[in-house]
């Protein structure tokens, strides 16, 4: 919450924060505030951003963890579980994908279990405890936090469970939602059927309880005049069904048991990315000033900033492009001068120092811009970077970073050289080294990445050949556009060239130091 405000983000925060973005989430708020609301477009974000990266990234992750064999594998089910559908959907078939059909299945089972759990206890932490307590520290933060946009008050949550926060939320009738229901079922069926080899005659009586589970439930929150969110009552009813003292439990997990999870996630998704088109209107509306974007080449910066649906096409006043890739100067001056007169203003800040910079926030950024833009880029700057320094107008910080990149490749190329020169003689490379080190000719070459990543034989700074090689490329066009004369820098650029045939894009950036240009 403090950083959501810290970056000008007003009551989309408390949708953006209460919670981790779980499907109850969304109808808890959906129901309080609507959808189209400040929060619901907070938690909307939320949820869009966890169903288009989040899936994928937790299907990489568990697909990795699993093939280590650390974890057992019904364990790693439990851990999928604790996801949004999407997410668990995700993880689960990267986990079944690597046991036996008989594994498989019962991974499927402990997921679904430990989504249920999650579910149930997170719907009523979410309702009594979570939500109510973002929406007390906004009111309580948002006068000390918030910036440059107006505040905003939140609605009253009113006891008698009134509709009237609900704002833009859309009324199905009660035979709309049967239909619905129905429509899903069907959905399910053709999954199930499709997926798991289970006819739909055998899974319809399961369908048919979970739909029974359903309306009752909906019955309940109508009857209750909406005091809680139908999903509470639902969640009720669908234990109670199955809790062990209750008549024909065990008939009624037998028959829902054939029905699979994943078949019932899909719906879910289908209907995610229903929602994905018909809200990203409304996900565009969120507070943000401040957009971050790191991009592998500058094309892409462009068509980003200023193509077609791009951030100027739907700027807001006072909207704020930090691009912390390393591009081409010239095409950030393209990019700078269309903005102009615009709402949307630019900083570009490359980064400096790497992998292990970025995870611990210590990267040392360049910044080229207008300085009352940078110093209202400062809550996100002190997130990211250790150090900072303003070098000039937008384009500014590309062309250092590129300056940079150019002088710590003629650094690897020199230092290569030395080692190779002092063991052709005898010596003993780290006291060279050191020697170095303690005089004019040390550099960060010979200070970090030497000891770090190539005398150990590491080579896993995390940088590439193939990264390195882009960079020089734009440091050597920068070069011939200036017209100055360089030749030690076009001798450096030519062996980094040349290194390709001997070292594959893929490698470390610093196994330059082993380049031997007549081997």
């Amino acid at each position: 919450m403090p950083v959501a405000l810290l970056l000008g983000i007003k009551r989309e925060a408390i949708g953006a924060t209460f919670s981790i973005g779980r499907e109850p989430g969304l109808a808890i708020v959906g129901e309080r505030f609507g959808m189209d609301s400040p929060e619901g477009r907070g938690v909307l974000a939320e949820y869009i951003t966890g169903t288009l990266f989040g899936a994928i990234f937790i299907s990489i992750l568990a697909g990795f963890v699993t093939s280590l064999n650390i974890f057992h594998p019904l364990a790693l089910a439990m851990g999928a579980g604790m996801g949004s559908g999407s997410m668990t959907a995700a993880a689960v078939g990267a986990i079944a994908a690597q046991q036996t059909p008989e594994v498989a299945k019962d991974v499927a089972a402990f997921a679904a279990a430990a989504n249920l759990i999650a579910t149930t206890i997170g719907t009523y932490l979410t309702l009594f405890i979570s939500l109510p307590l973002a929406v007390r520290a906004y009111r309580f933060l948002e006068p000390i936090l918030g910036r440059n946009r107006k505040g905003e008050s939140v609605v009253e949550e009113a006891s008698s469970g009134s509709r009237e926060e609900a704002g833009h939320a859309v009324e199905l009738n009660f035979g709309m939602r049967i239909l619905s229901w129905l429509f899903v079922g069907l959905m399910v069926l053709i999954g199930n059927r499709i997926g798991f080899g289970t006819s739909m005659l055998e899974a319809l009586p399961g369908v048919a309880l979970i739909i029974l589970a359903v309306l009752v439930g909906d019955l309940i929150y109508m009857g209750t005049r909406r005091k809680l969110p139908a999903v509470c009552w639902i969640s009720f009813v669908a234990m109670a069904m199955t809790f062990p003292s209750v008549p024909y439990a065990a008939e009624v997990a037998e028959l829902t048991g054939k029905v699979s999870f994943l078949a019932l996630i899909t719906p879910l998704l289908s209907f995610a990315g229903l929602s994905l088109a018909k809200d990203i209107p409304a996900f565009r509306r969120l507070g943000w000033r401040i957009v971050v974007v790191s991009l592998p080449v500058s094309d892409i910066v462009e068509q980003v900033v200023l193509g077609k649906d791009g951030l100027l096409q739907h700027a807001r006043a006072g909207q704020i492009v930090l691009d912390t890739s390393t591009a081409d100067p010239a095409s950030t001056a393209r990019i700078a001068q269309a903005l102009k007169g615009s709402s949307l203003r630019f900083v570009d800040g490359p980064v400096s120092g790497g992998p292990k910079a970025a995870n611990s926030g210590s990267m040392t950024m360049l910044l080229g811009g207008e300085a009352a833009d940078i110093d209202e880029l400062a809550p996100v700057l002190d997130a990211l970077t250790g150090k900072r320094v303003h070098v000039g107008p937008v384009g500014a910080g590309h062309s250092a970073k590129l300056f940079n990149n150019l002088l710590c490749g003629i650094n690897l190329i020199a230092a290569g050289e030395a080692i190779r020169v002092a063991k052709a003689a005898g010596l003993d490379i780290e006291q060279i080294l050191s020697g170095v080190n303690a005089g004019s000719g040390r550099s960060g070459v010979t200070e970090v990445n030497c000891p770090t990543w190539i005398l150990n034989g590491a080579f896993n700074s995390g940088f590439t050949m193939k990264l390195m090689r882009k960079d020089l490329r734009l440091a050597a066009a920068m070069i011939a556009q200036s017209g100055a004369n360089a030749p030690l820098s076009q001798e450096a650029l030519r062996l980094w060239a040349d290194s390709a045939d001997a070292i594959e894009d893929g490698e470390d950036f610093n196994r330059i130091v082993d380049y031997d240009a007549r081997s």
